[in-house]
Order: structure tokens, then C-alpha cells, then sequence
């Protein structure tokens, strides 16, 4: 008797400690420097100036004689804009395929900051929340699964 609880202990010890492994993966720890995210320097600049383009060139009036030269430059702006959104979606989704849910958070976070009217951004990191709930939810589940064939 005495040999099965110390085998049901054992087995419970090194299913918390796989556990306590893969919520660490999804917590919200601070990171390390060496896995620190960061947008780059270029891009975030780039993404700056292209959003005050596009707001100043929005502000012109329809029927105003500078309009129809601008409508190229609004539609270039609009274009990088969305291609900055989706290089942030990009890496986003790389950080989670890994399990660093923090990291994909953080560059929602800097993304939403250059560009935080973007319905994209804010879709995509909602999408990440669910993604990271259901990862939880289902871990919890099979540490409860492990804990009752435990017991049996």
C-alpha cells in the first residue's frame, strides 16, 4: 500500500511540475532581455510617418483642387499601414506557435500604440486572448484528467 502512494505522489509531483512548465510558457512574466520583442526601429518609424500622412491627407476636403493629386499618396499611406498591420499579426502568431503569449501580446501592444485606431490589431490581439484561454482551459483539464486516473 504504502509503495502505490508514494507512486500516485511521485506521478502527481511530476505532473505539476510539467504543468507549472506549460503555464509558465502562457504566463505574463516579464522576459528576458535576449527575447525581449521589438518591432525594429525602421519599421516603427516608417509606420509613424505614414500614419500622419494618412491622417493629414484624410483631412482634405472632397471638392478641394488638391484632393484628386493626394488620393495616390492617401492609398499608398492606407497600403503600408496594412502591411505593417499584418507584419505585426505575423510575428505575433510566430511568438504564439512557440507558446510566448506575453511576447505576442507585447507586439499588439506596440503595434496599437503607432497605429491604435486599427480594427485589425485590435481583432487580431482579441483573437490571441481566445487562442490563450482555450490553451489554459485545456491544460486544466488535463492536469484535472491526470489527477483523477491518478486517484483510480
Amino acid at each position: 500500500m504504502q509503495a502505490g502512494i508514494k507512486s500516485v505522489n511521485r506521478q502527481t509531483s511530476v505532473c505539476m511540475i510539467l504543468l507549472a512548465a506549460n503555464l509558465t510558457a502562457c504566463s505574463s512574466l516579464g522576459t528576458r532581455p535576449e527575447t525581449a520583442v521589438r518591432l525594429g526601429p525602421e519599421l516603427v518609424e516608417g509606420i509613424k510617418q505614414q500614419v500622419m500622412v494618412k491622417q493629414r491627407l484624410q483631412r482634405i476636403e472632397p471638392g478641394a483642387p488638391e484632393h484628386d493629386r493626394h488620393l495616390a499618396d492617401l492609398k499608398a499611406a492606407k497600403n503600408r499601414i496594412w502591411q505593417f498591420e499584418r507584419q505585426a499579426i505575423a510575428m505575433a502568431v510566430r511568438y504564439e506557435q512557440k507558446q510566448q503569449w506575453h511576447e505576442a501580446d507585447r507586439i499588439f501592444t506596440m503595434a496599437l500604440k503607432y497605429v491604435p485606431d486599427s480594427e485589425i490589431l485590435h481583432a487580431a490581439r482579441k483573437q490571441l486572448g481566445e487562442r490563450r484561454e482555450e490553451r489554459e482551459q485545456a491544460l486544466r483539464a488535463e492536469l484535472l484528467v491526470n489527477e483523477g486516473e491518478q486517484l483510480l
